[in-house]
């Protein structure tokens, strides 16, 4: 790892692939990076196209996002039993914005 890029965090994503979360510097400028990586033929770890690129005074909104995100799946969903699907009010149904009222 070069001195301007830190890894924050990572979390399997699936059997495959490992999401990991770094800040970056690049221009004078902050960003934070979340990226799915996975093992290529000769087990050397490579970032896929699969992330996003955000420069830090925005990550308030992508956390306020996320919370929104998480309360309407948490609403939606009874029970535990129910925790890995997500309705189809709750992805279809509705104005993404709607919480922000």
């Amino acid at each position: 790892m070069n001195e301007k890029q830190r890894l924050i965090a990572s979390f399997e994503k699936n059997s495959l692939e490992t999401v990991k979360v770094h800040l970056q510097r690049w221009k004078n400028q902050t960003y934070i990076d979340i990226r799915a990586f996975f093992l290529d033929k000769e087990k050397a770890e490579r970032a896929t196209k699969k992330g996003i690129t955000l420069n830090v005074e925005i990550l308030p909104q992508l956390i306020q996002a996320l919370q929104q995100a998480e309360a309407v799946i948490e609403r939606r969903l009874p029970c535990e039993e129910d925790a890995g699907l997500v309705p189809n009010e709750a992805v279809e149904g509705g104005d993404p914005g709607e919480g922000q009222r």
